[in-house]
C-alpha cells in the first residue's frame, strides 16, 4: 500500500504517512480515521504534515517546510521522522552573546553552544544528530578537536536550513576555527537560527 499524497511504501495497518503525516485510508478495515488520535499538530483539512512547533509558541510555515523537503531529497539529505518532541527555537542577540561569553569567563558559552546545537538539529530535521551535552564533552576531552568536526556538520546543516545545500557553511566555519575564530562561527550559526526563527 502507498501514500496517496507523498507515494510512500506504507507498512500494512498503518494509520499516518510517516513521511508526510497524512491520514492513510484504510478501505479494507472499513474504518476512518478518529481525530483525537492524530499527531499533535496535524491538520485534518488538508495533507500537511505535521507541524513540530505544535504548543511550543512558534508559528509553523507550511511553504518553507515543502521547500525544505524539496531540498533534503535534491540533496541526498532524508528528514528524520518526527519523534514528538523538538528543541524551542530562540532569537538571541548576537552581540550580548559573545559580552556573556567573556563576561562569565566561558561559562555562557557552554550553554550557548549546547542550545545552538539543539536548534540547528531540530530546523535541519536531524534531531537525531550530534547531542548538546557530548560536544561540549568531547571537545574538552579532545582539547578542542572534536569542536572543528562539530562546527563543519553544523555548517552542513546551517546549508540544509538555509535552502543552500552547496553553500560551504561547514568548511567557512572550518577555517575560522583554524585561525582561532570560533566565536565568528559561533555567530554565524546564532544568525542563521535567528533568520529561520523571523521567516
Amino acid at each position: 500500500m502507498f501514500c496517496k499524497n507523498c507515494g510512500t511504501q506504507l507498512e500494512p495497518g498503518i494509520r499516518f504517512c510517516p513521511a508526510c503525516g497524512a491520514a492513510v485510508e484504510n478501505n479494507e478495515a472499513g474504518a476512518n480515521t478518529n481525530p483525537q488520535d492524530q499527531p499533535i499538530g496535524f491538520n485534518p483539512g488538508n495533507n500537511a504534515a505535521p507541524n513540530p512547533y505544535a504548543n511550543q509558541g512558534y508559528q509553523y510555515n507550511q511553504g518553507a517546510y515543502q521547500n525544505n523537503q524539496g531540498t533534503y531529497q535534491n540533496s541526498g539529505y532524508q528528514s528524520a521522522p518526527y519523534s514528538g518532541y523538538v528543541a524551542p527555537i530562540t532569537e538571541r542577540n548576537i552581540v550580548l552573546a559573545i559580552i556573556l561569553s567573556f563576561v562569565t569567563c566561558g561559562i555562557y558559552s557552554l550553554y550557548w553552544i549546547y542550545k545552538v546545537n539543539e536548534e540547528v538539529n531540530t530546523l535541519s530535521g536531524e534531531q537525531d544528530g550530534t547531542n548538546g551535552i557530548l560536544v561540549i564533552l568531547f571537545s574538552i576531552l579532545t582539547c578542542g578537536i572534536y569542536s572543528l568536526y562539530w562546527l563543519y556538520k553544523m555548517g552542513s546543516r546551517c546549508d540544509i536550513i538555509m535552502n543552500d545545500p552547496n553553500g560551504g557553511r561547514g568548511v567557512l566555519y572550518l577555517i575560522l576555527s583554524f585561525i582561532g575564530l570560533s566565536i565568528v562561527s559561533m555567530c554565524l550559526i546564532q544568525d542563521t537560527i535567528n533568520k529561520a526563527v523571523r521567516r
